[in-house]
């Protein structure tokens, strides 16, 4: 009887602290978009890699364990990818790729003042599809999809953003992302050329996404 006594005493007092602890917790959600530029980045680009304009659009959930201190987890939906150029003899190359993607990221964020916030964070991303187009001296553009097992099924990296804060309700933000993860299974696949994806034991080439994000967020 001792014994039930103490668990239910002890499992009282852990719900009053686990409950005291949340109710001093303060949450804040909102919707973000806006443009981001993005290109490859790595050791292995063969090729001109230039910045491509795409829309970012995303949800987010601010938990403050603290006044100043808050972590932010956010689903957000994007696209990547990248404008490369080559030459092969006179002739001018570019192909422009636009991969899809869903993000999940978890940045922590510090309130400098009431107006400015800084944020930095690791981001995992899952691929969901992706097109290229083609052009030969800046003529027509041959479209097509890229296909399945050419990149990795994932991305990941680390983020570092700022935010500007209008209002209570209004903010501007600015981010950079710099991928961690290759992207190509093997240099064929780079270049379109190989019919068949790599073996899945391939390492993937150092080509990985970078990009920055212009964004206005709203909060509820």
């Amino acid at each position: 009887m001792k014994k039930h006594k103490l668990v239910i005493t002890i499992f009282m007092l852990f719900t009053l602290n686990v409950t005291s602890a949340f109710s001093e917790l303060q949450f804040k959600g909102g919707i973000f978009g806006g443009i981001n530029y993005s290109k490859y980045a790595g050791r292995d680009l063969q090729r001109d890699s230039d910045y491509r304009k795409h829309y970012i659009f995303g949800f987010f959930l601010r938990i403050y364990p603290s006044p100043k201190f808050y972590v932010q987890p956010e689903i957000i939906y994007l696209n990547k990818g990248s404008n490369d150029d080559w030459m092969a003899g006179v002739d001018h190359y570019r192909i422009e790729t636009q991969l899809t993607y869903i993000d999940f990221s978890i940045p922590a964020g510090i309130d400098i003042s009431d107006f400015f916030s800084f944020l930095f964070g690791p981001y995992f991303g899952v691929y969901l599809n992706g097109k290229q187009s083609e052009s030969v001296n800046y003529g027509e553009k041959k479209e097509f999809e890229i296909r399945e097992g050419y990149l990795s099924n994932h991305d990941y990296g680390i983020m570092i953003g700022t935010l500007i804060n209008f209002t209570n309700h209004f903010s501007f933000g600015v981010r950079y992302y710099n991928g961690l993860k290759g992207l190509y299974r093997n240099y064929a696949n780079y270049y379109g050329v190989d019919p068949e994806p790599g073996p899945s034991n391939d390492k993937y080439l150092g080509i990985r996404n970078s990009y920055f994000a212009i964004h206005l967020c709203i909060d509820f």
